[in-house]
């Protein structure tokens, strides 16, 4: 596999994927032709994500190219640990050539961020196992997921939770979920968990899909006792197979909150009087939002209504 450098106007464009330049170390891994003996560059690239991560320096702006193709299965609670500040993953290739991570073996399998301003760009997760309890946990702050996609890999294998952000006050500030894709069939509750107070969080341009039946039920959430400040949910594309219970969408509800919900389309399946968007805050601006529990054959309705 030969990958060009080319630098245009401060960027470097690796593979065809442009990305900014880094200043701190760059590793390579390839599951094709990798080793964890090797010393992790181009030519000789590691072979697992977690040496590495292990091979990074705390808070160095470390960069880690999952090459295209590369292929791991996870297993274990924390078989991703993402605990070095600063570090990029990112994978090359596109469509079903892009990096892939299985995560099998329980339902505790999961990532765990617990270092500051990480991210995942261009990454595929796929379940492995029946109810996978959450996807990973981020406890760090400035943690980031770019297009990167969750799957299913059979019908009977899911996440019931993607990312939980947050287990205290303030510990996953400026978190952000930008351009992914959530497909799933199998019953869950959610794909964003926002857990505790925060704020600076971003869930933007995501295409999500699931059933989510299992309480509570909205795919972005944040229970009603949390305050999300300066939070941004917008031009998400959100389909709720699911067709029994209130709140099908989005719900960050608490009345001190702050920040824009705006641009979303939902589709539910309306036989249970749903509400697509709960927003109880004076704080936050809900507008342009547009919904519809007749999939199919009519088109969408504004949420809210229209000022008058």
């Amino acid at each position: 596999m030969t990958l060009t450098n080319i630098q245009v106007a401060g960027w470097n464009v690796l593979g065809g994927v442009a990305q900014r330049m880094n200043t701190g170390n760059t590793f390579f891994v390839y599951s094709g032709k990798g080793s964890d003996s090797a010393d992790g560059s181009k030519e000789t690239p590691f072979a697992t994500l977690d040496k590495a991560l292990s091979a990074c320096t705390d808070s160095n702006d470390d960069r880690i190219y999952l090459m295209a193709g590369h292929a791991e299965t996870i297993t274990g609670a924390g078989g991703i640990t993402i605990d070095k500040a600063g570090v990029s993953i990112i994978g090359l290739g596109r469509y079903d050539a892009r990096p892939a991570f299985l995560m099998d073996g329980a339902t505790t399998v999961t990532c765990l961020v617990t270092s500051a301003n990480c991210s995942f760009e261009n990454v595929v997760f796929r379940a492995g196992h029946a109810n996978i309890v959450v996807w990973g946990t981020i406890t760090a702050k400035g943690f980031g997921l770019y297009n990167c996609a969750f799957e299913e890999n059979t019908g009977s294998e899911n996440w019931l939770i993607g990312p939980s952000v947050g287990a205290n006050d303030n510990d996953a500030d400026g978190f952000e979920m930008i351009g992914c894709t959530w497909k799933g069939e199998t019953a869950g509750s959610n794909v964003v968990v926002i857990n505790t107070n925060q704020k600076d969080i971003r869930i933007v341009g995501n295409t999500i899909t699931g059933d989510f039946s299992a309480s509570t039920y909205a795919p972005i959430y944040s229970p009603d006792t949390e305050v999300q400040l300066n939070i941004r949910v917008s031009d998400n594309i959100i389909h709720n197979l699911h067709d029994a219970n209130a709140a099908v969408g989005i719900s960050i509800a608490n009345t001190a909150s702050t920040g824009f919900i705006v641009r979303n389309l939902i589709g539910h399946q309306d036989s249970a009087a749903e509400t697509p968007i709960l927003a109880g805050a004076a704080g936050l601006f809900v507008a342009e939002n547009y919904c519809s529990g007749v999939l199919g054959t009519a088109s969408c309705y504004l949420y809210p209504a229209v000022d008058t």
